[in-house]
């Protein structure tokens, strides 16, 4: 899904290009990644990152804000972070209804943000909001960590339930997920493997061929 989005979203692909770090998620794209030789960072997904963070909060302390799609998942997070003993240095706000569409909106969730001055910024909104809000902000928020983890802050507190470990060994997780949530899942997965085709061959194209991909070749080659 993040690499279809990065073909039709220019704003959302410059993004991706100008973050420190970008890791594979999704099973398809690291394997990939490992048979092109590209990368070394493997797989590293969003439950796992979010987990190793809340699994560590007392040990490191760091100042963790997270921005959450909704005021249901902000609820959640109070509760889970009062329970743990995280509210001195954790905290939870819910971004704005349909942010992108509004700048003022966005104003104002920079502005919370740099009001709570995180070490580390969570967004759970879905790609391309939190990546776009970050890439528009990030001159304007306090110095820290800007993660985009999605649906892992909603299985850490349980508000959803991950693939079980022989579905994640065997890495099936998207077809949980899909069974968990058809109607939302099955029509995107089901566009997301139609673009694969054609996201491998540009990618090949690239690599095999001159700067600027088979056309460039074709446009060379009639010289």
């Amino acid at each position: 899904d993040m690499l279809r989005l990065l073909r039709a979203n220019p704003e959302f692909a410059a993004a991706c290009h100008a973050a420190a770090i970008n890791c594979a998620d999704g099973f398809p794209v690291a394997f990939y990644g490992r048979l092109r030789r590209a990368g070394g960072g493997g797989r590293v997904t969003g439950c796992d990152l979010f987990h190793e963070l809340a699994d560590n909060a007392q040990t490191w302390r760091q100042r963790m804000l997270i921005v959450s799609e909704s005021d249901g998942t902000t609820a959640a997070l109070t509760t889970w972070i009062e329970a743990r003993g995280l509210a001195d240095f954790w905290h939870s706000i819910t971004a704005p209804v349909a942010m992108l569409a509004s700048r003022a909106a966005q104003d104002r969730l920079a502005v919370a943000i740099t009001t709570w001055r995180p070490d580390i910024l969570v967004l759970t909104l879905g790609a391309p909001a939190s990546e776009v809000f970050l890439y528009r902000y990030h001159n304007k928020l306090p110095p820290c960590w800007a993660l985009c983890c999605g649906q892992a802050v909603r299985i850490e507190v349980g508000l959803a339930r991950r693939a079980p470990p022989v579905w994640q060994r065997y890495n099936l997780e998207w077809a949980w997920r899909i069974v968990r949530e058809p109607r939302r899942l099955g029509p995107r997965y089901f566009r997301d493997a139609l673009a694969v085709p054609g996201i491998i061959f540009a990618d090949l194209s690239a690599a095999w061929w001159p700067a600027g991909g088979l056309d460039a070749a074709v446009d060379q080659s009639r010289m």
